[in-house]
């Protein structure tokens, strides 16, 4: 079943003829080449890992640890130090959830077992949700999606509610497309003291994996009410089944509350692929998180891809970060 999905997803891209980077190791892929590269690979057509990983290019320091942890499928009993943040409110009914400044480790992953110390300089919040259908249709009086009543995918909804339609994450979103839905945002929200962007890679790997700090804590794939290096249908829309999205929050958060870290569709982040991002690929941008179309074990906390701001697809959508106006 991995290969199939492998197919449709390259299949899928193949068509609409837009380059992809994707992290592999220390390895990165982009054009058709590495896109005809990473198919082989995934379709098991080689002897590498089935798997897309990478350390983060985020704004992070530069020392490189080994992971604490050594078993592809443990589980931990790491029980959370306190009890998880309440939500704020934000507009459009978001709801957001405050994670502080520190210190924690980017990019680990069950097979590379490395990471890099990362800091998050400065306190931030960032949406419990991706931004919803309902949502963008209210702010920007449209809605681009695949899965919506006038979208290609309307046959896989139309069994589906209005109500909990609006639910479903808003797709078919590009890079370019976040930041005039953002700049509206800010724009309805002024003078109220927040200012609403996308996550950076790094503030969005360490909401990812709870706001974890210590390296054991940060040393699993997957991060739900305990952190663990399996995942399963029962956890996450994974494994191209029921072969669309699914609403917001369908499935259990993480332990800071926040939902569909690991699956549904891939959330752009803010920065460069790379802060030294040059040539055919200066403009990339790193997304995360995994969309219900991918295959293998493409949603861990560490796999991310890049691509160029414009294209859009039924895997790509968004997740709000916010952070307080200085003097507000």
């Amino acid at each position: 079943m991995r290969g199939y999905f492998t197919a449709v997803v390259a299949a899928h891209l193949f068509k609409r003829k837009q380059p992809m980077r994707l992290s592999f190791g220390n390895r990165q892929y982009a054009g058709w080449f590495g896109l005809i590269t990473i198919f082989a690979v995934l379709s098991g057509c080689s002897g590498v890992s089935k798997t897309m990983k990478g350390e983060s290019k985020a704004e992070s320091e530069s020392s490189t640890t080994s992971a604490a942890a050594s078993s592809a499928s443990k589980s931990t009993d790491v029980e959370a130090k306190a009890e998880p943040p309440k939500p704020k409110d934000g507009p459009l009914a978001m709801k957001f959830v405050p994670l502080p400044k520190g210190t924690f480790y980017l990019g680990w992953d069950s097979e590379n077992k490395k990471a890099t110390k990362t800091e998050i300089k400065a306190d931030f919040e960032i949406a419990v949700c991706t931004v919803t259908q309902g949502q963008g249709q209210e702010l920007m009086g449209n809605n681009p999606s695949y899965f919506f009543r006038d979208g290609k995918g309307k046959d896989k909804v139309k069994d589906i509610t209005d109500n909990d339609l609006k639910q479903f994450p808003v797709e078919w979103v590009s890079w370019d497309d976040a930041q005039k839905f953002v700049s509206k945002l800010n724009e309805r929200e002024k003078g109220k003291g927040w200012l609403y962007r996308l996550p950076t890679e790094a503030e969005w790997g360490y909401a990812c994996r709870g706001g974890a700090t210590s390296e054991e804590e940060c040393s699993f794939d997957y991060y739900f009410a305990k952190p663990t290096n399996d995942l399963s249908s029962k956890e996450a829309n994974i494994g191209g089944k029921p072969g669309r999205t699914t609403n917001v929050g369908l499935f259990a958060p993480n332990k800071l509350g926040l939902c569909d870290m690991h699956s549904n569709i891939f959330q752009w982040c803010g920065d460069l692929d790379g802060p030294k991002a040059s040539g055919s690929g200066a403009s990339y941008r790193v997304l995360r998180g995994g969309g219900w179309l991918c295959c293998g074990g493409n949603y861990r906390a560490a796999d991310r891809l890049a691509t160029t701001p414009d294209i859009r697809d039924l895997n790509l959508g968004c997740r709000l970060a916010r952070v307080r106006v200085e003097g507000k």
